[in-house]
C-alpha cells in the first residue's frame, strides 16, 4: 500500500482535486470544477463569491475521488 497525497488547486476558473501515488510517483485521479458564480446584485466593479460555495465545489471534487468527506 503506497503513500497517496492529495491536491487540491484553486483558480479563477475551476476547483481541481487530484490524488497522487507518491510510492509510484503517478496521478492516479484528477476531479476538476467549475468556479462558483459571483455573487448577484454587488456594484460592478465588486466581485464576490460565497465561501461556502468554494468549500462545497472542493468537497465534491474530493469525495468523487473516492473519498468520504462532510462540511
Amino acid at each position: 500500500l503506497g503513500l497517496k497525497s492529495l491536491g487540491i488547486e484553486i483558480t479563477p476558473d475551476t476547483i481541481r482535486a487530484a490524488l497522487f501515488d507518491s510510492t509510484t510517483q503517478v496521478l492516479e485521479q484528477e476531479k476538476e470544477y467549475p468556479f462558483p458564480p459571483h455573487l448577484s446584485g454587488l456594484p460592478e466593479a465588486q466581485v464576490e463569491v460565497d465561501p461556502a460555495a468554494i468549500v462545497q465545489t472542493a468537497l465534491a471534487a474530493i469525495n468523487d475521488l473516492g473519498g468520504s468527506v462532510e462540511s
